[in-house]
């Protein structure tokens, strides 16, 4: 905005606090053991952009109690914060974003996780070629399934087959 003399008046909203942030994406349906959620910290004001500079406390605690910091980083657009978390067993998640010590909007946020199929965390693995079987009843009984684990890209994949009825 131009005044008199031609000054301009140049608009910031300035830092915000935790209040005016509000964890995104966050899952409303149980989510399946072993997959992975994106999730963003947006600014409440329309039109806002983060300046980077902010600094923000992401906790996922799992089934059980135990906690990992998630990382979170800045979107290209400036629009927000992105994280993601990765449910690896069944159970209740609790995810948690705080700004300065104070939870933002909408956290924390509870997560379901049921079993999913095949999934490593919830197995018995024995053997040097490693015999599979799920504690949750997703493989018929009596199978017996080898598991290949390997990592490509600092990412661990397995691949399994059934090999007795």
């Amino acid at each position: 905005m131009h005044g008199e003399g031609g000054y301009e008046l140049l608009a910031d909203t300035g830092t915000l606090s935790a209040m005016e942030y509000s964890l995104r994406g966050q899952p409303e349906k149980p989510m399946a053991a072993g997959s992975v959620t994106p999730m963003a910290v947006i600014p409440e004001m329309p039109g806002a952009q983060v300046s980077g500079t902010e600094v923000f406390t992401a906790v996922l605690t799992a089934p059980g109690g135990t906690s990992e910091h998630l990382d979170v980083h800045v979107l290209d657009d400036r629009s927000g914060f992105r994280l993601k978390a990765a449910w690896m067993l069944a159970g209740q998640y609790s995810v948690r974003v705080l700004l300065d010590g104070v939870d933002i909007v909408g956290s924390p946020s509870l997560v379901e996780v049921v079993p999913g199929g095949l999934c490593l965390a919830t197995s018995l693995m024995q053997g040097s070629a490693l015999r599979v079987r799920s504690q949750w009843g997703c493989i018929r009984d009596g199978h017996v399934y080898i598991v290949n684990m390997h990592m490509v890209n600092m990412h661990n994949y397995c691949c399994c087959c059934c090999c007795s009825g």
